[in-house]
């Protein structure tokens, strides 16, 4: 028994974290992208009052589906942020951001399913949904590149719930039916916590920009920022920086895993400054569901008013970047106190950079506890 729970830690130990950026909520991590995405949709800071997205009237009553799995779920995930919405109206928007929000880093595998997890987060293609370089954005130039693929992104999945939100409607003016809004709902797969992977009903259209604002999100503790927060200097490479041909002029800086966490009080002004962006993503995709699909003006102006928010949020300046030192930001010591490191790398064994792997070596204590466990309650042979 102790040789084979030695082998299940050992294993464990042995294989890379993936890039989470700003933590997902599980048993051991916060729920960094759940909160900020919930304090950017309603519109105070304790996640009550009208929301930012949603366009008044369109909603008949506030009703909601009656399949009972998505309200269980959203009650239960309602104790990870410890608060108790209002009406089963918020509780189906929220857990339909929850669940957006979470897609780009989970999609429906458990945070412990290690094989899973490293496939999803190792892909070359898809970097941009996490705000990280992809592996041919080398350079100073790679910067610019990554940074432009990220708002791509954003851009193309608020467009499809765009185009979600308007199939959903009679008319221009017509509010949503509990029936319309089941039409343009989506059975996702999701994993949770004690109960596996289940099917649950998300609406469209939220559950799409929910993983715009991941991105979003992403960008703040993906990258080297102005002090401002408003300026991206460099962006964060995670693909390239688990291997071993990794070289920082090239590839840009590792990925941080101290600018993940958003219970440290150095990351608060990113946390606080991503709120604000995705409170104006919402806002700004708002007025764009509200524009009828034969105005091709209106259109033009709503997408114009998104790309003035990421312009904002994720203007980029060239010239801070391995060659400037990062016109010494003050977020690049930060974020090299915890660098991400392939297994088994000689920098990975020394100083500060071996915190990266505290997640993996809890799973590696948590499959260890679970299987001590597992032999005392088996009956004896």
């Amino acid at each position: 028994m102790m040789r084979k729970t030695f082998l299940i830690v050992l294993i464990v130990s042995l294989v890379s974290v993936p890039a989470m950026a700003f933590q997902i909520g599980s048993a051991f991590t916060n729920p960094c992208h759940e909160s900020i995405t919930l304090k950017g949709f309603f519109a105070d800071d304790n996640l009550q009052g009208e929301n930012t997205l949603i366009p008044n009237g369109s909603f008949q009553n506030n009703e909601v589906p009656d399949d009972a799995v998505w309200l269980e779920v959203a009650k239960y995930l309602e104790t990870q942020i410890d608060h108790q919405f209002k009406t089963d109206f918020e509780r189906f928007l929220a857990i339909t951001l929850f669940i957006g929000v979470r897609y780009p880093d989970l999609a429906h595998f458990s945070l412990t399913d290690i094989n899973s997890m490293r496939s999803l987060h190792m892909a070359e293609e898809g970097q941009e949904a996490h705000a990280l370089r992809s592996d041919v954005d080398d350079h100073a130039q790679g910067n610019e590149l990554a940074v432009l693929a990220t708002r791509a992104y954003i851009i193309e999945q608020i467009d499809l719930a765009y185009e979600a939100f308007q199939n959903s409607r009679t008319s221009a003016n017509a509010p949503i039916t509990v029936e319309s809004l089941k039409a343009q709902s989506t059975k996702v797969r999701f994993y949770l916590e004690y109960y596996g992977t289940i099917r649950v009903d998300v609406w469209t259209p939220l559950f799409l920009v929910g993983k715009a604002v991941h991105a979003l999100q992403d960008s703040f503790s993906h990258s080297y920022r102005s002090e401002d927060t408003l300026t991206i200097y460099a962006v964060g490479n995670y693909l390239e920086a688990m291997s071993s041909d990794y070289v920082e002029e090239r590839d840009g800086p590792r990925h941080s895993n101290h600018q993940d966490d958003c219970e440290l009080e150095a990351v608060m002004p990113l946390v606080d400054s991503s709120v604000l962006a995705t409170r104006e993503i919402f806002s700004a995709a708002r007025e764009y569901f509200i524009v009828p699909k034969d105005n091709a003006e209106g259109i033009a102006q709503a997408r114009a008013n998104i790309e003035i928010v990421l312009d904002k949020w994720m203007h980029y300046q060239p010239g801070c970047d391995y060659s400037t030192n990062y016109c010494d930001t003050p977020w690049a010591p930060l974020a090299k106190s915890s660098e991400t490191f392939p297994i088994l790398s000689c920098s990975s064994q020394i100083g500060t950079n071996t915190s990266g792997y505290s997640g993996a070596w809890l799973i590696g204590l948590m499959l260890t506890l679970w299987m001590m466990r597992r032999r005392r309650l088996s009956p004896q042979s």
